[in-house]
């Protein structure tokens, strides 16, 4: 299945890439009938932004390092790191 991009969302709306990018920035300058066609598209589409795409934008992610000093902390930063996967989902 091929990933929905910002792209398609403005493709699917009718739109500039721009007018998605300033809707999703809740930006006030789109028309209140452009903004809900482009959140019409992202809904169906199922569409969801990149968190690495958008923390090298931004230069900051939500990204926890950790430093183990044995194999049963590393073992607890795995379930740690799958635990902390899901929570983004």
């Amino acid at each position: 299945m091929k990933k929905i991009t910002v792209y398609d969302v403005a493709k699917e709306a009718n739109v500039s890439l721009a007018t998605v990018s300033r809707v999703m920035n809740g930006s006030s300058v789109v028309k209140e009938a452009t903004r809900v066609k482009v959140e019409e598209a992202i809904a169906r589409l199922g569409y969801r932004p990149n968190a690495l795409a958008q923390g090298l934008a931004l230069q900051r992610t939500t990204t926890i390092g950790l430093i183990s000093l044995s194999i049963m902390v590393a073992l607890v930063s795995i379930g740690l790191y799958k635990l902390t996967f899901l929570s983004f989902r």
